[in-house]
């Protein structure tokens, strides 16, 4: 619902909107579409969660950016710098690493020093797996 009205909203008075309003209407479609995208990741979970089986193959710098976008507005106040070397695809569902990043990372921006957080992600073979850290400057 969310966003078909604020695409009505675009189409009917876009032309007429100053570019602070548009940019208010592209977070509102922005954020029902994330909103969307994570109720069906919600499905998803829950089927995963009740039918034993493999997990697809996910990129992982593709999910990581998912979580970097909803953790937008946090980085953004906190002037949070978060780099990221070489990620690998693995097999996981998209959902519980993307929710893995998002609270870590969150924890990196909410436990913090007065300075500004500075977040790390990377990963290196392991044997047959990759090992995944995430260091930051926090408390």
């Amino acid at each position: 619902m969310v966003s078909a009205y604020s695409g009505m909203l675009r189409r009917k008075y876009g032309s007429t909107l100053d570019e602070k309003a548009n940019r208010y209407l592209s977070y509102l479609t922005e954020g029902s579409a994330r909103m969307e995208r994570l109720l069906g990741d919600l499905r998803a979970f829950t089927h995963v969660s009740t039918h034993v089986g493999s997990a697809p193959e996910s990129d992982a710098n593709a999910v990581l950016g998912d979580a970097l976008v909803n953790l937008k507005l946090a980085i953004d106040e906190s002037r949070a710098q978060v780099t990221v070397g070489p990620l690998p695809t693995v097999c996981v569902h998209e959902f519980q690493l993307q929710q893995l990043f998002q609270n870590l990372i969150g924890n990196a921006i909410h436990y913090r020093s007065e300075a500004a957080p500075r977040i790390h992600i990377e990963a290196e073979p392991d044997g047959g797996a990759w090992r995944f850290s995430i260091q930051d400057n926090g408390i």
